[in-house]
């Protein structure tokens, strides 16, 4: 399966930032490649797909989240169809 790593806000972190919040993560598969076309990003159960910026090597999104804890959960396919599912919460303050 597609490997993800370095995802951003931490796991648990929290994130005192003005403004619109970074929600990213690398992305990786050294074997069939990933299918950038699979990826989903969901932030609080929304798919906020279409407004982040997907490559082979990562995801990035930026959004104003309110105060209080979020989730995040992105999910990943390679050319093979193997799936990682990943999920972290954060808090903003």
């Amino acid at each position: 399966a597609p490997g993800v790593s370095q995802a951003t806000p931490a796991n648990g972190g929290r994130v005192d930032e003005r403004g619109r919040t970074l929600i990213q993560a690398r992305l990786a598969d050294d074997r069939s490649g990933v299918d950038v076309a699979s990826v989903r990003l969901r932030v609080d159960g929304l798919d906020v797909t279409d407004d982040a910026r997907v490559t082979q090597d990562g995801i990035t999104y930026r959004e104003r989240l309110g105060d209080g804890q979020h989730r995040a959960e992105l999910v990943v396919r390679d050319r093979a169809g193997n799936v990682n599912r990943t999920a972290w919460s954060f808090r903003v303050v």
